[in-house]
Protein backbone atom coordinates (compact mmCIF):
# COMPACT_ATOMS: atom_id res chain seq x y z
CA UNK A 1 0.00 0.00 0.00
CA UNK A 2 2.51 2.21 0.90
CA UNK A 3 3.88 2.03 -3.03
CA UNK A 4 0.56 3.73 -4.39
CA UNK A 5 -0.09 6.10 -1.83
CA UNK A 6 3.31 7.38 -2.28
CA UNK A 7 4.74 6.74 1.30
CA UNK A 8 7.48 4.67 -0.31
CA UNK A 9 10.62 5.40 -0.88
CA UNK A 10 11.60 4.14 -4.45
CA UNK A 11 14.44 4.60 -6.79
CA UNK A 12 14.09 4.76 -10.47
CA UNK A 13 14.43 0.91 -11.21
CA UNK A 14 11.80 -0.90 -9.83
CA UNK A 15 11.29 -5.02 -10.01
CA UNK A 16 8.08 -6.54 -8.92
CA UNK A 17 7.71 -9.68 -7.96
CA UNK A 18 4.99 -11.32 -8.73
CA UNK A 19 4.01 -14.16 -6.95
CA UNK A 20 0.24 -15.08 -7.52
CA UNK A 21 -0.38 -13.66 -10.95
CA UNK A 22 -3.33 -12.10 -9.64
CA UNK A 23 -3.83 -8.34 -10.59
CA UNK A 24 -1.69 -6.31 -7.79
CA UNK A 25 1.56 -6.85 -9.82
CA UNK A 26 0.15 -5.52 -12.89
CA UNK A 27 -1.83 -2.64 -11.66
CA UNK A 28 0.98 -1.12 -9.56
CA UNK A 29 3.70 -1.36 -12.98
CA UNK A 30 1.32 0.42 -14.32
CA UNK A 31 0.82 3.02 -11.67
CA UNK A 32 5.00 3.11 -11.25
CA UNK A 33 5.97 3.35 -15.41
CA UNK A 34 3.24 6.24 -15.46
CA UNK A 35 5.53 7.59 -13.01
CA UNK A 36 8.43 7.49 -15.25
CA UNK A 37 10.05 4.43 -12.98
CA UNK A 38 11.73 1.33 -14.81
CA UNK A 39 10.09 -1.56 -14.15
CA UNK A 40 10.46 -5.25 -14.59
CA UNK A 41 7.88 -7.99 -13.45
CA UNK A 42 9.47 -11.10 -12.58
CA UNK A 43 7.24 -14.18 -11.60
CA UNK A 44 7.72 -18.09 -11.49
CA UNK A 45 4.25 -18.09 -13.38
CA UNK A 46 4.44 -18.92 -17.03
CA UNK A 47 2.86 -15.20 -17.40
CA UNK A 48 2.75 -12.78 -16.05
CA UNK A 49 -1.07 -11.83 -14.56
CA UNK A 50 -1.86 -15.84 -14.94
CA UNK A 51 -5.23 -15.21 -13.11
CA UNK A 52 -6.75 -12.20 -14.20
CA UNK A 53 -9.70 -12.45 -15.93
CA UNK A 54 -8.77 -12.26 -19.99
CA UNK A 55 -10.45 -8.97 -21.02
CA UNK A 56 -9.04 -7.50 -17.86
CA UNK A 57 -5.34 -8.77 -18.46
CA UNK A 58 -5.02 -8.06 -22.34
CA UNK A 59 -5.70 -4.48 -21.64
CA UNK A 60 -3.00 -4.57 -18.71
CA UNK A 61 -0.48 -6.64 -20.69
CA UNK A 62 -1.05 -4.32 -23.84
CA UNK A 63 -0.58 -1.34 -21.55
CA UNK A 64 2.27 -2.83 -19.75
CA UNK A 65 4.10 -3.57 -22.90
CA UNK A 66 3.64 -0.09 -24.65
CA UNK A 67 5.08 1.57 -21.64
CA UNK A 68 8.06 -0.72 -22.03
CA UNK A 69 7.58 -2.81 -18.94
CA UNK A 70 9.97 -5.80 -19.00
CA UNK A 71 8.21 -9.12 -17.77
CA UNK A 72 9.92 -12.25 -16.98
CA UNK A 73 7.70 -14.85 -16.48
CA UNK A 74 9.62 -18.59 -15.36
CA UNK A 75 11.41 -16.79 -12.93
CA UNK A 76 12.25 -17.30 -9.21
CA UNK A 77 13.18 -15.06 -6.80
CA UNK A 78 16.37 -16.74 -4.46
CA UNK A 79 17.81 -13.91 -2.33
CA UNK A 80 17.34 -9.68 -2.51
CA UNK A 81 20.36 -8.40 -2.46
CA UNK A 82 21.39 -4.22 -1.95
CA UNK A 83 21.56 -3.57 -5.51
CA UNK A 84 19.99 -6.38 -7.54
CA UNK A 85 18.31 -9.70 -7.25
CA UNK A 86 19.71 -13.22 -7.64
CA UNK A 87 17.21 -15.00 -9.59
CA UNK A 88 16.14 -18.64 -11.31
CA UNK A 89 14.72 -20.19 -14.00
CA UNK A 90 12.05 -22.28 -12.82
CA UNK A 91 12.67 -24.98 -15.23
CA UNK A 92 15.94 -25.53 -15.73
CA UNK A 93 17.00 -24.07 -12.10
CA UNK A 94 19.64 -21.64 -13.98
CA UNK A 95 20.59 -18.85 -11.69
CA UNK A 96 21.28 -15.31 -12.51
CA UNK A 97 21.44 -12.18 -11.66
CA UNK A 98 19.09 -8.57 -12.62
CA UNK A 99 21.44 -6.19 -11.36
CA UNK A 100 21.29 -2.01 -11.08
CA UNK A 101 17.82 -3.15 -9.26
CA UNK A 102 16.89 0.24 -6.74
CA UNK A 103 13.94 -1.11 -5.23
CA UNK A 104 12.01 -4.71 -5.12
CA UNK A 105 8.53 -4.66 -4.41
CA UNK A 106 6.59 -7.76 -3.88
CA UNK A 107 3.17 -8.21 -5.16
CA UNK A 108 1.80 -11.45 -2.39
CA UNK A 109 -1.40 -10.05 -2.66
CA UNK A 110 -4.10 -7.48 -0.68
CA UNK A 111 -5.94 -6.42 2.25
CA UNK A 112 -9.26 -6.62 3.40
CA UNK A 113 -11.33 -2.97 2.01
CA UNK A 114 -13.48 -3.84 4.85
CA UNK A 115 -13.90 0.22 6.34
CA UNK A 116 -17.68 0.41 5.49
CA UNK A 117 -18.77 -3.20 6.57
CA UNK A 118 -16.66 -1.97 9.88
CA UNK A 119 -18.81 1.32 10.05
CA UNK A 120 -22.60 -0.68 9.94
CA UNK A 121 -21.86 -3.76 11.58
CA UNK A 122 -23.41 -2.47 14.59
CA UNK A 123 -26.06 -0.45 13.12
CA UNK A 124 -28.35 -2.90 11.98
CA UNK A 125 -29.43 -5.77 12.49
CA UNK A 126 -27.50 -8.36 10.25
CA UNK A 127 -24.34 -7.29 8.25
CA UNK A 128 -22.05 -9.80 6.29
CA UNK A 129 -18.43 -8.78 4.72
CA UNK A 130 -18.56 -10.11 1.66
CA UNK A 131 -16.12 -9.70 -1.69
CA UNK A 132 -12.84 -7.74 -0.85
CA UNK A 133 -14.42 -6.31 2.45
CA UNK A 134 -13.78 -10.09 4.02
CA UNK A 135 -10.87 -10.88 2.15
CA UNK A 136 -8.82 -9.48 -1.27
CA UNK A 137 -10.35 -11.55 -4.36
CA UNK A 138 -11.26 -12.28 -7.81
CA UNK A 139 -14.87 -10.44 -9.05
CA UNK A 140 -16.33 -14.01 -9.87
CA UNK A 141 -15.97 -15.06 -6.45
CA UNK A 142 -16.97 -12.18 -4.94
CA UNK A 143 -20.08 -12.26 -6.86
CA UNK A 144 -20.29 -15.88 -5.37
CA UNK A 145 -20.31 -14.29 -1.55
CA UNK A 146 -22.68 -12.08 -2.93
CA UNK A 147 -25.16 -14.94 -3.95
CA UNK A 148 -24.75 -16.70 -1.10
CA UNK A 149 -24.84 -13.94 1.28
CA UNK A 150 -28.34 -12.87 -0.42
CA UNK A 151 -29.95 -16.35 -0.88
CA UNK A 152 -29.22 -16.71 2.84
CA UNK A 153 -30.81 -13.60 4.09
Amino acid sequence: WQVLDGSAELGDRVVIVDTQGRPEASTVADFLVSGGKSVEIVTGLQYVGREITPPLWQHLYESLLRKGVKMTPFTGVFEILEDSIYVYDVVTWTPRYITDVDTVVIAAGGRAEDGLYRDLKDRAPSVQAIGDALQPRDIEVAVVDGHRTARAI
